[in-house]
C-alpha cells in the first residue's frame, strides 16, 4: 500500500494529483463502457454517465387486457426473431427481441428486454353466472337473479323466463306442496297459500333446462352455455322451495375461447404462440 500524501502547501497539489493517477488503473472498455480501479482497496468505479443520450437497446413491458391492442403492439415492433408464449390461464408474453434464428449454437443472443404482455380478463356476465352456479337460492332471490340477467338468456326467450320469475315472486310466502315433471321438459310446481282462512292451490311451470350466451373473456364472442335448473325442499324452513342452476362445460367453453384467441393472434401477427410460460422476471434485465 502506498504511503499517504500530506499537502502542506498549494504547490503540493500537482504532486497530489500525480500521485492519485499513479494509484489508479484504467481498464479498457467493458461491455462498451470504461471503468477504473481506484487503489488502495481496488474499488471498481464506473465512468459511464447515468444516462446515455440514446439507450443502447429498447426496454419495455406493457401489459394489455385486450387482444386487439396486444396484437397491434406486436405488429408495430415485431422482428423476424419475435416469439410469443401463452399459458392455459390466458397469459400471453411476446418477446420482441428474442434470439435471432441461426440454429443451435449459431443463434445470435438478444437481451429479451422488450416484451408485450396480454392478461385476459373474465367478462362481468361470466363472473356473475359463475358466482351463482350451483348456489341454492330462495324463490325471490332466484327470480331477481333471472330478472337482473335476462339480457344473457337465449332459450327459452327472456320473456318466458321473466314470466317464470314473476310467477315465483307471486308465490313467495306460500307453502310448497309438490313438483311434477312434465313431458314437455318442465317442472309443475304446486303451492298452497292461505287467504282469509281458506287454502287455495296455485301452480307454476318452469323449464328444467335453459341456455345463456356468455363471453368467457372481455373482447371475445359470446358462447352458448347450457344450464340445468334444479330444486329442493328446505324442510327446516317450513317446506320452503330452494332453486339452483348448474352451468355445463364451463371449462371446455373457456378452452375453446382461448383457442380462438390463440388463432387470432397467430393469424394477425404471423407468429404461432407456443403453449408454455416465459418467466421473464426470472432473468436479470439488460445484461
Amino acid at each position: 500500500m502506498a504511503d499517504p500524501i500530506t499537502i502542506n502547501h498549494p504547490s503540493d497539489i500537482a504532486a497530489a494529483i500525480q500521485a492519485g493517477k499513479d494509484q489508479t488503473v484504467l481498464l479498457p472498455q467493458i461491455d462498451g463502457f470504461r471503468r477504473q480501479i481506484v487503489l488502495p482497496g481496488a474499488k471498481l468505479a464506473d465512468l459511464t454517465p447515468d444516462k446515455l443520450p440514446v439507450p443502447r437497446f429498447l426496454t419495455a413491458a406493457p401489459l394489455f387486457n385486450d387482444a386487439g391492442a396486444f396484437i397491434a403492439y406486436v405488429n408495430q415492433f415485431k422482428v423476424a426473431a419475435t416469439r410469443i408464449f401463452y399459458t392455459d390461464a390466458g397469459q400471453f408474453v411476446a418477446v420482441i427481441d428474442y434470439h435471432d434464428d441461426g440454429g443451435g449454437s449459431d443463434a445470435k443472443p438478444k437481451h429479451g428486454d422488450h416484451l408485450a404482455r396480454l392478461a385476459l380478463v373474465r367478462s362481468p356476465e361470466w363472473k356473475e353466472w359463475a358466482e351463482h352456479n350451483e348456489k341454492a337460492m330462495g324463490q325471490q332471490s332466484f327470480a331477481e337473479f333471472i330478472e337482473d340477467n335476462a339480457k344473457d338468456l337465449l332459450q327459452p326467450d327472456p320473456e318466458t323466463m321473466l314470466r317464470v320469475a314473476s310467477g315465483l315472486h307471486a308465490t313467495v310466502g306460500a307453502t310448497f306442496r309438490q313438483a311434477t315433471n312434465q313431458a314437455n321438459g318442465q317442472i309443475q310446481l304446486a303451492f298452497d297459500e292461505t287467504i282469509n282462512g281458506t287454502v287455495n292451490g296455485k301452480e307454476e311451470a318452469i323449464p328444467t333446462t335453459f341456455q345463456v350466451g356468455l363471453r368467457p373473456f372481455m373482447g371475445c364472442s359470446r358462447y352458448p352455455v347450457d344450464c340445468r335448473l334444479r330444486y329442493r325442499i328446505d324442510r327446516s324452513q317450513g317446506a320452503a322451495l330452494k332453486l339452483h342452476f348448474k352451468a355445463l362445460h364451463l371449462e371446455w367453453i373457456t378452452e375453446t375461447a382461448l383457442d380462438g384467441i390463440v388463432a387470432k393472434v397467430k393469424d394477425e401477427t404471423g407468429i404461432a404462440p407456443a403453449l408454455g410460460a416465459h418467466d421473464s422476471d426470472a432473468f436479470k434485465r439488460g445484461v
